[in-house]
């Protein structure tokens, strides 16, 4: 008698174990799709630090065949939070790491957003249809707000130190399959004009002479680098955002040149 209620209780306590690791091993599953948005963002603070050997001081565009590179960004990921995502943007030496949204038909549908779409005051960063998604046109811009508790483009201001400015000099975005390097030649007060409106940037001479304006801000707040040579076959990036001051027609802008356009895996 002694010997059944034996075996019946190991029998139980197999039965609780099996129990037991089952349901680790779903919660631990359960857990992976909320972690993996969260380690795509841990990830990218380590794989980002910038070097003058990866880039080069050159100014000329470098487009790599081969190794391709990891991309830190878990596109996948994002992308099924929100299929506008198409980007991602790091200006090593800010705090200015997020994800780029783009809406068509709704230009200004992220001003206001969060990156899920939900009402959120500072919005997001995003750029408007009259830029592709590639980084291929002369010219991309992307609008963020400027926040005094120093997220998004608020950080920008920092570049209005001569020193800071000396100091950092690359932006690096992200997309689907690249990795583009640019670097920072300029930054400045700019009225508010909309920029892509203003230009018809596929007029290299119109482009040219607009390169040249940003060379030589017309702005007693501007940083330009010395000895970059920007042509009208580049391709530069533009970060816009708002004053401190609230100003609803001065913009500042932070500008690079594409350095190098990376294949990623």
């Amino acid at each position: 008698m002694k010997n059944k209620i034996l075996i019946f209780l190991l029998i139980i306590s197999c039965v609780s174990l099996v129990v037991s690791v089952c349901a680790l091993v779903f919660l631990l599953r359960g857990g992976s799709d909320f972690d993996r948005v969260k380690e795509s963002i841990s990830s990218l603070r380590g794989d980002t630090a910038y070097s003058s050997e990866e880039t080069g001081d050159t100014g000329e565009t470098i487009e790599s065949e081969e190794p391709l590179i990891d991309n830190p960004i878990d596109f996948a990921a994002w992308q099924a939070e929100n299929p506008d995502i198409y980007a991602w943007i790091v200006v090593p030496g800010t705090p200015i790491d997020y994800p780029v949204l783009q809406r068509e038909g709704e230009e200004l549908y992220y001003l206001r957003r969060d990156y899920k779409g939900n009402y959120y005051y500072p919005g997001c960063i995003f750029s408007q249809s009259l830029n592709k998604k590639d980084f291929s046109d002369p010219n991309t811009l992307l609008y963020g707000h400027n926040t005094f508790d120093g997220t998004f483009f608020g950080p920008l201001h920092s570049f209005e130190d001569k020193s800071f400015f000396n100091e950092n000099e690359t932006i690096y975005i992200y997309t689907p399959g690249h990795k583009f390097t640019y670097r920072i030649f300029a930054a400045y007060e700019y009225d508010s004009r909309h920029i892509l409106k203003s230009f018809d940037f596929s007029n290299k001479a119109v482009f040219s002479a607009y390169i040249n304006s940003c060379l030589h801000p017309d702005s007693d707040i501007s940083n330009v680098r010395e000895g970059v040579e920007i042509t009208d076959e580049d391709k530069i990036l533009t970060l816009s955002t708002c004053m401190p001051s609230g100003d609803e027609n001065v913009r500042y802008l932070v500008q690079g040149v594409l350095i190098k356009d990376e294949r990623t895996k």
